[in-house]
């Protein structure tokens, strides 16, 4: 049933294009939908955001608004699937805030994962009902371009106004970001006290923007949950998009934007996999580009520069990341053997030998179980995710910044049909409705958050963390009074699971080898 007929009235804010009117229950005031840039298709596809359309009156912002276009994902599995309007007219987000007057309360800005090809921040587990109402903060869902729509790059795209060829979706997120910066003082924000979090392609979206001169002043604080900050090179890019127009049947030489403009959108979307496959080139997801404009800097270049000084840095990571990325693979695909392993590993440029010795030996020397399965879901977490993502940390650190980690290790004990003989343990998305209270909102979220007791306390914690870190620029709360800053010597983590303790440099021994294997192929290339 729509909320606009249970509810006859509600707060009225004023934003960038009129007025608009949420609703309140519990304490909280809510308002979805709205829109922050003009429809994205026709003319304004492969444009940077457009300013929104004025509208005339009180709109209603009581229902979610429309999605990006997307193909199906597993991650419906994970967290239960939803009822979607799919348009390019996506650009909208929505707010929560304590009822009441208020000024000055902290903001928290949500990026939704997805691999930049999926996913919406209107799905219940991402409401913010209750960190708002708990955390006396305000709350900012943001919606924005995905796939092929959100991330193809060409010469002929360039838009004669800003230089931009690409990176589309990306800034839709930083339009969002002014908006907020523009608008959240109606709502009772502090525009100087913004935090953005996202987990998965959110979190790669965080990376990317403390890194990005153009963002980097929106805001002053950030949580990389789940994903390293690595944006992708332009060659790769490129290769992508050459693979999209032989698949659309357009010749490179003679490609021209009224054309792309006039594909199309379920013919764009269908010949988005030959893109994705080229773009991921070894990578989780598909990644805003580093364009040498908008995005000039890898991260230590970011760093050199002073981009990211007096940056408050959260990253969070899962234990075992990567299980989750097997529910998406053939069976006969997920290694079984030392052989098949290793072939993986040397697929992404390591030595697959040397690393399963080096990872087999330091787990054994902690009493740990290193079966290939183990080795695997350790290995690839480490590469696409812990590694670079701590030692993100430990440079931001090194500087004098304010840093923190954590590792969560609750786990799922769901098997998903593949592998079939595996649960999923502290694995990706874990976290999502712990920290936003939604561990109940669905079957599908009760299942991820795993059936031993202990989930609704663990949630709580991790709730307060990111309450007293919007508020304070730490997380440290009573019940996790043992957490430490990150240094890049000690590397206190922070274990939020069945134990709430500071351990230094967890799997110390595996950082130290996938650094070196990691910084060997930067170096190759």
């Amino acid at each position: 049933m729509s909320l606009a007929s249970e509810i006859e009235s509600g707060p009225i804010v004023e934003v960038d294009g009129g007025r608009i009117q949420g609703f309140s229950r519990h304490g909280v005031d809510c308002f979805k939908n709205i829109p922050f840039g003009a429809d994205t298709g026709g003319a304004n596809r492969f444009r940077p955001p457009q300013p929104v359309e004025p509208w005339v009156g009180i709109r209603p912002a009581l229902d979610f608004g429309a999605v990006a276009p997307q193909d199906p994902n597993r991650a419906d599995r994970l967290k239960g699937d939803m009822d979607k309007i799919y348009s390019e007219d996506c650009l909208n987000l929505n707010v929560w805030r304590p009822s009441g007057p208020a000024t000055g309360l902290p903001v928290m800005v949500y990026i939704h994962g997805g691999g930049f090809s999926h996913g919406t921040a209107n799905h219940i587990a991402h409401d913010g009902g209750v960190l708002a109402g708990r955390g006396g903060m305000v709350i900012v869902s943001i919606n924005y371009r995905l796939g092929v729509l959100g991330l193809l790059s060409h010469p002929c795209l360039r838009d004669p106004e800003t230089g931009y060829d690409g990176n589309w979706g990306f800034l839709d997120q930083i339009a969002a970001l002014e908006w907020v910066n523009r608008n959240i003082a109606r709502f009772g924000g502090n525009a100087e006290n913004v935090t953005i979090t996202g987990l998965s392609a959110g979190g790669g979206s965080v990376g990317a923007h403390c890194i990005c001169p153009r963002s980097r002043p929106l805001f002053r604080r950030a949580v990389v949950q789940s994903s390293s900050p690595l944006p992708t090179p332009r060659t790769d890019h490129d290769a992508a998009t050459a693979a999209l127009l032989e698949k659309l049947g357009i010749a490179a030489s003679a490609a021209h934007a009224d054309a792309l403009r006039a594909t199309g959108r379920d013919e764009i979307q269908a010949a988005q996999a030959a893109w994705m496959a080229k773009l991921q080139n070894g990578r989780t997801a598909p990644r805003p580009m580093l364009d040498g404009d908008l995005l000039p800097y890898w991260p230590d270049q970011a760093m050199d520069a002073g981009l990211m000084d007096g940056l408050d840095l959260w990253v969070s990571y899962a234990r075992d990341e990567a299980t989750v990325f097997a529910m998406a693979m053939a069976p006969d695909a997920i290694p079984r053997t030392d052989a098949s392993l290793a072939r993986v590993l040397r697929g992404a440029g390591l030595d697959g030998d040397a690393m399963i010795s080096g990872y087999r030996a330091a787990r054994g020397d902690r009493g740990e179980d290193s079966d290939i399965w183990d080795l695997w879901i350790a290995l690839q977490t480490d590469r696409l995710i812990r590694v670079p993502a701590i030692n993100f940390l430990a440079d931001h650190a090194k500087r004098g910044n304010n840093a923190w980690a954590c590792v969560v290790t609750r786990e799922c004990d769901w098997v998903p049909p593949v592998p079939g003989d595996r649960p999923l343990g502290a694995t990706h998305v874990i976290d999502l409705p712990l920290m936003f209270g939604s561990l109940h909102a669905t079957p599908e979220l009760e299942r991820l958050v795993g059936t031993a007791p202990g989930a609704d306390e663990l949630a709580t914690a991790i709730q307060d963390a990111y309450i007293a870190f919007a508020h304070t620029g730490s997380p440290v709360t009573e019940a996790l009074s043992d957490w430490r800053p990150y240094e890049a010597g000690r590397r206190a983590t922070m274990q939020l699971g069945p134990e709430l303790v500071s351990i230094d440099d967890p799997r110390g021994a595996e950082r130290q080898l996938m650094t070196m294997a990691l910084t060997q192929i930067k170096s190759d290339k």
